[in-house]
């Protein structure tokens, strides 16, 4: 069986054979410098002119070529054709090759020469121009080579890349598929592969908790234990397990040699003989026990022990106690050395709960395998059903414990092994009570033995199967001691959520606590299991499903994503498994998914938060609100190492690349760097507010939640606009919220999620707490005529409305008519549907711009301090309530005029309702006091007081300037009675919370802020900064259609759908623009669509949003920003982190970024940019088609970042598949040392033994071999693409990322293991891995 793809160049031999033959060696270096291009400069083909220079024969000596401008021959069907550098002493340079009759590919080096972007190839002839050798001993020259395989050792090779290793049966089963050739029956393979109804994805996660089986004597606020008489209970015949280790053994005589042995005051066994201790290293050996006399033995008087050493399972397995003078040592009870049974002679000694398990008929003997290595009938029993009796209903929970309770069996005696116990709460079915019941069980326990309720938030994962339960049971997550509201119609209205991969575990499926079982640790600490036991469980659970696991192409490409989105070990409780097989498991679920998605899981998992330190971050405005007084004032920026590593190593790397891989070069001909230090400053701002998700039940998350995506707090997110790449600001694209239509909730498109019972909302601006469950609030209710009721209800009868079945998520395909109060109101937060049922409106994303025309002043009534709060809003926006004041407006007591409590509209609504206010008050306007208002109560509750209500005061909008012409945001407001210390802190003319600004000319920029003084708008502020007015306007954009390209480079500003809006449009479409005008001419409700570059339908409004700096000319775009400066939310923080994303992995880099790791990870080290080209396509336009010239194979589905499309291209392509490339010695790759053991390992089909059923590894393999799972050793994971090692491959200006871990060490530790694994086993000894 070939060894690997990568035995070419890039190994030594091959290398070797190469220069043999060409009679070469090389001590040339190599730089990342831009690349010098074959092409003469200022040189052009002139094909008629050209050289025509072919191959030679296979076989014959390698034909000189020379420099300057030659065609060349592609190569012969079955052939292959180098063009090499040399100088036949010592420099070897490969430059391009020719196979099978393809078009040449040239490589791409880091070094001496590449061919760049100068072929140019017409029929079966490429055009090249070879520059003069950058030494006068170098020349050009062409070899051939021809190369055949048989096709099980083709589908071997195949085999290799695209799994953990190939077995005889998988070579088997492909040769079995249908296909015209053999590279149709791989793709065939890689289809059932990617079918997850035909290849089922084996999760890390469930392996884990399947085979979870740990002793538990206790509750915990994650879980509770097996009850002694339910069904699945165990039972063992030893009398000390695991859970003894570290307690006191106290031995008491009853009469004679007649002794007592008890634990915490529960007597567990009686035993007759003596205790008995040997300091023997072997301990009692079955000779030692024939004759003591053989070894040194200690009576142990009556007393306390401590267990010192984990008892191991089995009667006569052993054991330790610890003595005074002998220290731990071997123990041994009358006849039994080690574990003794369980004996009670006599019916004085017997305990008081007995279970009769004769009359049990399917007790099932557990771990027989195991025991059988130990000469043992069966130890330990399970019942798959339940038992019953006396024993059984006396038993109950206390203090977290389960009392003791033994059972009878043939005579012999037993007792219950309690077993923690998961439950099924999986994303597709979570569990009906949310966790409620085992809640309810524990409850009125000590602190850490009651559990937690279960339910998971709702995140992007579960949203769309999430459901309202009727079980009364059934606990919330909004609150996990909250006290629920008397059942109704519909249970209690509790929504459940569930979590990828949260199985129940299986006792059933056996095994001991680090013998086929895995152990755990609780937030008391109390696991069996010493710290490396735990912390090789992850990797145990790896290397399982690596070998064993049918779905090898899904895990093979899991770990090739876990190696560009890698979390290591600095992260603390490395010993909490399912964490890490958790975060493992966003790469085996969507290892066939969008790379978009993927990275969004990772973003929001705690475990990268930790990794790169931006879990708990705070914006800097938070830092700065925190200290109101100017001494206490901190200037905190936002953690940058998540914004950094996502551009540099997740998405789109230092430099600018073209779609195959090849980087950009300016006009200077250096390379462009895709992002600067302020690019980093910005960026870092968007990733702010992550917060873990809160704590629950059901899982072994120790202190804080790990497992659940993060949640974001909006208080903690930066507020204000953030510059992306390129001159973008995040949040480019998006319409203005400003233009969201009245009724928008009554849109198509408009989206609500079951909120059940609660109120409150989730994502959206919330509501004071007190309101909650208060019986007088007035809250917004859909009638049972109205066609929003009907969606809501969504009944299962049509012909009977009440049978309603509260769809998780509900969206509106169309727009529907308003009823009722819902025409009475601009939007919505939440509206009652039935009792105990309520759903949250979830508005489309939308920006705001930051700098706006008309600004009015909103105030707020502080709850704490009783003083009015002040800022500038946009009038368009629904922020605020009105605020209505008698004497013409005049007055400072204001009244309120809302159809439900809590209601934000416009400031063109508000006005309106002050007008209907005039018919119960004449006076009554809207308020135009610039001081406090006080709410007249009656018409609205005093809580009302929390939130902004609008006046008729105007707003000024400044902003500071700072020396790099970074812009801050000030409200200026009106002087009179107010409290400056109550203005909106982040706003205030001593913020320093800047952001960049597009400018029309920085120059005039720095021009102003030199002279600020000089400027009639601007002014020196306190701290030293110039600050000017601005005004903003929206000018129209275009007055006739524009160009795609004009819509996509000059609109920034986004438009919803025209379908949604009061306004009658009209369409026409040309040259890929269509036009929505109103009223036949352009103007600026005109709405631009078109399909973007990456097959996005986008819309632009024909407007220009442009800020001016008072009295100077200047101008800038008018930034936006997604985050609402009055009510920041949940949901748009999720909306912008969303946008950055987006804006990250639709970067032109994303592509080729991610095609050259899958090109490496999947064995080519040296992609050609044609191959690059060739994923990167896939990756950008989410479909690959393979063609076997017969039929076509399609893969992925259209989406951008299609993971499937983009590793089916990365198998199938030419360049992989061509067994002809086996002879060129720059192709191929070196084997990662994992993926080369547990290769061997799989071939060689590995099979275990009763008591380690699951492969592990002796000592880290990362210190051995350079290389495991979870052991990365920083964040750029264990070698980074463009490593180059010293010696033939590095002065070859080729890279080889693997060989970063093949050291000395490393090597003759690998060659030791894999001679020790084919002559001993699976075993340590002889250098062994196991």
């Amino acid at each position: 069986m070939k060894i690997s793809l990568g035995s070419r160049l890039l190994a030594a031999c091959a290398a070797t054979a190469v220069l043999a033959w060409l009679g070469l060696r090389s001590d040339a270096t190599s730089q990342d410098t831009p690349q010098r291009s074959l092409r003469a400069e200022g040189s052009s083909p002139h094909r008629n002119l050209q050289t025509v220079e072919s191959c030679p024969a296979v076989g014959e000596t390698a034909k000189i070529i020379s420099e300057g401008t030659v065609e060349l021959q592609a190569a012969a069907a079955g052939s292959l054709c180098l063009l090499v550098l040399t100088d036949d002493v010592k420099n070897f340079l490969p430059v391009a090759r020719s196979y099978d009759e393809n078009d040449w590919d040239r490589y791409i080096q880091t070094g001496k020469v590449s061919l760049g972007a100068e072929m140019d190839c017409t029929g079966s002839l490429c055009s090249v121009t070879l520059p003069a050798p950058y030494k006068p001993s170098l020349q050009y020259k062409l070899v051939a080579f021809e190369h055949t395989m048989e096709e099980k050792d083709e589908i071997a090779r195949f085999l290799e890349q695209a799994t953990f290793g190939p077995t005889r049966d998988d070579i088997a089963s492909v040769m079995a598929l249908t296909g015209s050739n053999t590279v149709a029956k791989m793709a065939s393979w890689i289809q059932q592969q990617q079918d997850s109804s035909l290849t089922s994805p084996s999760s890390h996660r469930e392996f884990f908790r399947k085979h979870a089986n740990a002793q538990f004597e206790r509750s915990s606020k994650y879980g509770h234990v097996t009850h002694p008489c339910q069904a699945d209970v165990i039972y063992r015949k030893f009398a000390l397990s695991f859970k003894h280790k570290g307690k006191k053994l106290q031995i008491s005589t009853i009469h004679n040699d007649t002794k007592a042995l008890s634990i915490d005051g529960l007597i567990l066994t009686v035993i007759d003989g003596p205790a008995l201790i040997t300091t023997s290293p072997l301990g009692f050996t079955d000779e030692a026990m024939a004759d003591l006399s053989t070894i040194h033995t200690e009576e142990l008087t009556d007393g306390s022990y401590e267990i010192c050493y984990a008892p191991m399972p089995g009667v006569g397995a052993p054991m330790k106690l610890y003595h005074p003078v002998h220290h731990c040592s071997f123990a041994a009870f009358g006849s039994i050395s080690g574990n003794p049974p369980i004996e009670f002679p006599g019916a004085s000694l017997e305990p008081s709960r007995i279970v009769n398990l004769d009359q049990a008929t399917d007790l099932v003997p557990m771990d027989e395998a195991y025991f059988d290595t130990l000469g043992l009938p069966a130890q330990i029993l399970r019942s798959p059903t339940a038992l019953t009796g006396d024993a059984c209903e006396s038993v109950k929970m206390t203090a977290g414990y389960v009392p003791a309770v033994f059972g009878s069996y043939q005579n012999e005696w037993w007792v219950h092994d309690p077993r923690w116990q998961f439950r099924d709460n999986t994303v597709d079915q979570p569990m009906a009570d949310g966790g409620g019941e085992v809640l309810n069980h524990t409850k009125g326990m000590e602190f850490w033995h009651t559990s937690r309720c279960a339910n998971v938030e709702r995140n992007f994962l579960n949203e769309d199967s999430c459901y309202m339960t009727t079980d009364l049971n059934a606990c919330s997550h909004h609150d996990h001691h909250h006290q629920l509201l008397e059942p109704g119609e519909y249970g209690r209205g509790v929504v459940v959520c569930g979590s990828p991969g949260e199985v129940a575990n299986d006792i059933s499926l056996g095994g001991l606590t680090a013998l086929g079982a895995f152990d755990f640790v609780t937030q008391k600490s109390d696991e069996t299991s010493s710290f490396q036991d735990l912390l090789d469980q992850r990797i145990m659970v790896w290397t399982s499903l690596a070998i064993w696991g049918k779905d090898q192409l899904r895990q093979r490409v899991a770990w090739a994503l876990y190696q560009i989105l890698v979390v290591n070990q600095v992260i603390s409780r490395n010993s909490q498994t399912e964490d890490w097989v958790a975060y493992y498991d966003i790469f085996v679920r969507n290892a066939f998914g969008t790379f978009p998605q993927t990275l969004k899981e990772v973003a929001y998992s705690r475990m990268m938060g930790e990794m790169l330190t931006f879990h708990y971050g705070k914006s800097q405005g938070y830092q700065w609100v925190r200290k109101p007084k100017a001494a206490e004032k901190v200037l905190e920026l936002a953690d940058e190492n998540f914004a950094r590593e996502i551009m540099q190593l997740f998405t789109i790397g230092l430099y600018e690349l073209n779609i195959d891989g090849t980087k950009k070069v300016d006009s200077e001909g250096n390379y462009i760097q895709t992002y600067t230090n302020d690019d980093i400053m910005e960026i870092a701002r968007a990733w702010t507010g992550f917060w873990a998700s809160k704590r629950r039940g059901n899982s072994v998350a120790q202190n804080s939640n790990r497992l659940d995506p993060m949640t974001v707090m909006p208080g903690w997110r930066d507020q204000f606009p953030k510059m992306g790449l390129k001159g973008k600001y995040i949040g480019d694209g998006y319409p203005l919220c400003a233009d969201v239509p009245r009724h928008d909730h009554l849109k198509k498109g408009a989206k609500y999620i079951l909120l059940g019972y609660s109120p409150q909302t989730e994502l959206g601006v919330q509501d004071p707490s007190q309101w909650a469950f208060d019986p007088d609030q007035e809250r917004f209710t859909a009638s049972e005529s109205s066609p929003l009721y009907d969606l809501l209800c969504d009944p299962s009868d049509a012909n009977d409305t009440s049978s309603c079945t509260f769809p998780s998520v509900v969206t509106l395909d169309d727009n529907i008519e308003c009823f009722g109060d819902e025409c009475l109101v601009d939007s919505i937060r939440t509206v009652k549907v039935r009792e105990n049922v309520t759903y949250e409106y979830v508005r489309e994303p939308c920006v705001h711009l930051a700098l706006y025309p008309n600004p009015k002043k909103v105030k707020a009534r502080s709850w704490s301090t009783y003083k009015n709060k002040y800022m500038c809003a946009d009038p368009r926006t629904d922020v605020a309530s009105a605020a209505c004041c008698i004497d013409g407006g005049a007055s400072n007591l204001a009244m309120q005029n809302d159809t439900y409590w809590g209601e934000r509209i416009t400031h063109a609504s508000a006005v309106d309702r002050c007008e209907e206010l005039k018919s119960i008050d004449s006076s009554v306007d809207m308020c135009t006091s610039s001081g406090d208002l006080f709410i007249k109560f009656g018409y609205m509750p005093r809580i009302a007081k929390q939130w902004y209500w609008f006046g008729d005061v105007a707003c000024d909008l400044k902003v500071k300037i700072d020396d790099n012409n970074k812009i801050a945001v000030v409200h200026n407001i009106p002087e009179e009675a107010y409290e400056s210390d109550m203005r909106n802190l982040m706003t205030n003319d001593d913020t320093r919370i800047f952001f960049r600004a597009l400018w029309s000319d920085e120059a005039q920029v720095s021009n102003v802020v030199e002279n600020c003084a000089s400027n009639s708008g601007c002014s020196i502020t306190a701290d030293g900064y110039c600050m000017c007015s601005v005004s903003v306007t929206e000018s129209v954009a275009f007055l006739s259609t524009p160009t795609r390209e004009q819509v996509l480079t000059d609109l920034t500003i986004g438009a919803f759908d025209p379908d949604i809006h009061d306004h009658v449009y009209t369409s026409t479409t040309s040259n890929g623009v269509t036009v929505y005008e109103t009223g036949g001419a352009f103007s600026a409700d005109t709405i631009f669509e078109v399909i973007d570059d990456y097959g996005r339908t986008t819309r632009r409004k024909n407007i220009l949003a442009t800020a001016s700096l008072s009295e100077t000319g200047i101008t800038f775009r008018a930034p936006v920003q997604f985050m609402s400066l009055v009510e920041p939310t949940k949901r748009d923080a999720q909306y912008e982190t969303d946008a950055v994303i987006d804006h990250l992995t639709k970067h032109e880099n994303t592509a080729p970024f991610i095609a050259l790791h899958y090109a490496q990870r999947f064995g080519v080290s040296n992609p050609s940019p044609r191959y690059i080209q060739t994923i990167a396509e896939a990756f950008r336009y989410g479909v690959y088609t393979h063609s076997d010239g017969s039929s076509n194979v399609t893969f992925g589905s259209g989406a951008y970042g299609d993971l499937a499309a983009t590793v089916a291209a990365a198998l199938l392509d030419r360049e992989t598949r061509s067994v002809l490339l086996d002879k060129d010695p720059g192709h191929g790759g070196i084997k990662e040392t994992i993926i080369k053991l547990v290769s061997v390992m799989r071939s060689l089909g590995l099979t275990t033994t009763p008591e380690f059923p699951f492969p592990r590894f002796y000592k880290s393999m990362q210190d051995r071999i350079g290389q495991l799972v979870y052991e990365a050793p920083d964040i750029f994971s264990y070698f980074v693409p463009t490593s180059q090692p010293d010696g033939l491959i590095g002065r070859s200006g080729l890279v080889s990322p693997e060989m970063r871990i093949h050291t000395t060490p490393t090597i003759m530790n690998m060659a030791n293991g894999l001679m020790s694994l084919v002559k001993y086993g699976f075993d340590r000894c002889y250098g062994g891995l196991g």
